[in-house]
C-alpha cells in the first residue's frame, strides 16, 4: 500500500530536508487522482488510514470516516476527520483530493506526479524566464496537483494532526477532502449534508469555512487571501428552424442564423459583468455553439444550439434567464426584420411578409405546453430521455450541457406547434456566488490576518475579496436569491432532482462564512504548475492562529 508520512523528514537532496507536511503532499500527490475517475477514492481511502495511525482517532473512532450522501456511479468518498473539544466553535477546513489529469506532459507524463523528475524535465523545455528561474529556485516544489490542491491538503491534514495532540482544546475542528472539485462538486454538495449531520449530532455552531487553494499574488511580500468565491451559472440556448431545400431558401429558417445573432449579442458583453467589494466578474463567453446537422445535404439544419457560461458577484440565475431572454428575443426580432427585408425585395413586393416568425421560451414554459397537449406522454417522454443520458453520461458519450438539447428536442417534437423556437435552460453544475462580507453569519477575521502575518513574518496581507477560479466554497453558503430563485432554478434544469442537485435549503440554513487561505500557487492546469514551499509554514502557522482566536 503506502507509507504514511508521520512525524518524519526526508532528504530530498541539494541540502533540503522535507518538514511533515511537504512529506505527506508528496505521498498525496504521486497518488494519481485524475477528476472523475474511480482513481479519486484512492487518495480518500489514503487520508482515512493516515488518520486512523493518528492516537486520537484509535480512541475516537466515530470522528473520522468516508462519506458520501448522493449517488455518485464511481463510489468516491468524502475523507472526514474532527477534533472535538469542549466547546461548540468550530472551524471546517476544506480541500479537494481531485486534479485533472496528466496528458498535457506529453513525454514526460509518467513523472508528473514525482516532483523532482517534474523539475528535471521542464529543464529540458524552452519555457518563460519566470518558470526558468523558478526552476532554479528551491523555494519552488513542481507536479500536477501541488498547488492545485494537494499542498493545501496536507497543510489541513498537519493541522488536524496539531489539535488532536493537544490535551485542552476548547474549539473543534472539522476536516473535509472532497471529490469531483474540477468536474462537477459531487463532494462537497454531499459534505453539506454531512455538515448538517455533524452540527446536529454534536451541537455543533460553524464559525468559519477555510478553503486552502493556492492563491496568486503580485508581491513578494505580501500574502494573498479571498472573502469569497466567484459564482457560475451554465445557460443553453437551443434553436430550432425549418428545414428547406437551399434551392427555396425563403421557405424554411436556417437556426444557426438565429443562434449566431443570439452569440454576436452576448459574447463578452459587459453588461452581464457584475461589480460587487471592489471585483469585477469577466464577461460571459460561449463554450460551444454548434449546429445539429449529421451529414452533409443541399438543406438548412433542423436545430442548433450552444452553451453560455456566466460568472457572477451578485447577479440571480432568476435575474441572468430574463435578461439571456431579452436578448435572444431582440436576436429573434433582428433576424426575422432582416429575412423579412430580403424576402420583399426577392418578392418584388413591399406588401410581402416572411411566414415564419421564430418565438422564444424558457424550459419550464415548453414543459408546460407539453404538458397541456399531454401530461403522461410528457412524463413518460422526460423519465425515458433521463435514462438515455444518464448511460451516455456514464460511459462518457454526452456533456450534462448537451444532455439540455436533449431535453429540449423531444418536446418540441412531441407538441403540435412547430413555429421555429429558441429553448433557454440551465445546465450542471450551478456554484452560488459567495462572500463571507454577505454573510449573516459574518465573522470578523481581517485584523486578526494583517497583524500576525506583520507581527510574525514582517509581510502584508491582502483581501483579494473574490476568488476567481471557482472553488467549492461555493456551498458553505445559499446568497444567490430567494424562494424565487430556487423555484427557477429547479424548473428550468432539465437534470435537477435525482441526477444533479445542490443543497440550497441546507446551505441557507447552515450559512458559514467562508474565507480562502493556502499558499502561493502558479500556472494551476499547466505543466509548469508549481507551489512555494516557503509559504507552507506560514499558512499553517496563520490558520492555527485563526482557528485558536476564534474557537
Amino acid at each position: 500500500m503506502y507509507e504514511y508520512a508521520i512525524d518524519k523528514r526526508e532528504n530530498i537532496g541539494r541540502n533540503k530536508v522535507l518538514s511533515n507536511t511537504e512529506r505527506l503532499m508528496r505521498e498525496l500527490v504521486k497518488i494519481s487522482s485524475d477528476t472523475f475517475t474511480k482513481t479519486e477514492l484512492d487518495v480518500a481511502v489514503y487520508m482515512n488510514e493516515w488518520f486512523s495511525k493518528l492516537e486520537y482517532y484509535k480512541k475516537n473512532k466515530e470522528h473520522y470516516g468516508l462519506y458520501m450522501s448522493l449517488k455518485d456511479g464511481l463510489k468516491r468518498k468524502i475523507s472526514w476527520a474532527m477534533v472535538k473539544g469542549s466547546g461548540k466553535e468550530t472551524v471546517i477546513l476544506i480541500n479537494h483530493l481531485d486534479t485533472v489529469d496528466t496528458l498535457d506532459f506529453g513525454k514526460y507524463q509518467k513523472d508528473a506526479l514525482d516532483p523532482e523528475k517534474t523539475r528535471e524535465n521542464l529543464k529540458n523545455l524552452k519555457l518563460s524566464e519566470e518558470v526558468e528561474e523558478d526552476l532554479k529556485n528551491d523555494d519552488w516544489i513542481f507536479g500536477r496537483g501541488v498547488a492545485d490542491m494537494k499542498l493545501g491538503g496536507a497543510i489541513q491534514m498537519e493541522i488536524i494532526k496539531h489539535y488532536s495532540e493537544l490535551k485542552d482544546f476548547k474549539g473543534n475542528v472539522i476536516y473535509l477532502s472532497v471529490p469531483d472539485e474540477e468536474n462537477l462538486s459531487v463532494g462537497m454538495r454531499s459534505a453539506i449534508d454531512l455538515l448538517k449531520e455533524l452540527k446536529d449530532k454534536y451541537n455543533l455552531n460553524y464559525t468559519l469555512a477555510i478553503d486552502s487553494e493556492t492563491h496568486l499574488r503580485e508581491d513578494e511580500k505580501e500574502y494573498v487571501y479571498y472573502s469569497g468565491s466567484v459564482g457560475k451559472l451554465l445557460t443553453t440556448v437551443y434553436v430550432t428552424g425549418k428545414k428547406t431545400h437551399f434551392g427555396d431558401i425563403f421557405q424554411g429558417i436556417n437556426p444557426s442564423y438565429i443562434l449566431s445573432k443570439i452569440v454576436n449579442k452576448t459574447e463578452m458583453n459587459t453588461y452581464f459583468c457584475d461589480k460587487q467589494h471592489g471585483v469585477i466578474s469577466p464577461a460571459p463567453a460561449w463554450g460551444f455553439v454548434r449546429d445539429f446537422k449529421e451529414r452533409y445535404d443541399v438543406s438548412l439544419p433542423e436545430s442548433a444550439g450552444g452553451y453560455l457560461s456566466f460568472l457572477t458577484l451578485k447577479r440571480t440565475p432568476d435575474v441572468i434567464l430574463e435578461e439571456l431572454r431579452e436578448f435572444c428575443i431582440e436576436g429573434v426580432k433582428e433576424v426575422y426584420e432582416d429575412i423579412n427585408k430580403n424576402y420583399k425585395i426577392f418578392k418584388e413586393d413591399i406588401e410581402a411578409n416572411f411566414p415564419l416568425k421564430p418565438r422564444v421560451v424558457m424550459y419550464d414554459e415548453l414543459v408546460k405546453e407539453a404538458k397541456l397537449f399531454n401530461e403522461d406522454m410528457t412524463n413518460d417522454l422526460l423519465k425515458e430521455i433521463k435514462e438515455e443520458i444518464k448511460q451516455l453520461f456514464n460511459d462518457g458519450k454526452i456533456s450534462l450541457a448537451e444532455a439540455n438539447f436533449k431535453f429540449a428536442k423531444g418536446l418540441l417534437e412531441m407538441i403540435p406547434n412547430k413555429t421555429p423556437t429558441v429553448v433557454i435552460s440551465l445546465a450542471p453544475p450551478y456554484y452560488p456566488h459567495v462572500s463571507r462580507n454577505d454573510c449573516k453569519n459574518k465573522v470578523e477575521i481581517d485584523e486578526l490576518i494583517v497583524n500576525y502575518m506583520r507581527d510574525k513574518y514582517g509581510m502584508k496581507a491582502k483581501d483579494n475579496e473574490i476568488y476567481m477560479g471557482i472553488s467549492d466554497l461555493s456551498y458553505v453558503d445559499f446568497q444567490g436569491g430567494s424562494e424565487k430563485t430556487i423555484d427557477v432554478i429547479e424548473n428550468n434544469m432539465p437534470l435537477w432532482g435525482e441526477f444533479y442537485s445542490v443543497p440550497l435549503e441546507t446551505m441557507k440554513e447552515l450559512s458559514i462564512p467562508g474565507v480562502n487561505i493556502g499558499p502561493w500557487g502558479k500556472d494551476l492546469h499547466k505543466i509548469t504548475e508549481r507551489a512555494n514551499r516557503k509559504d507552507i509554514e506560514k499558512t499553517e502557522s496563520l490558520i492555527k492562529h485563526i482557528i485558536d482566536n476564534i474557537t
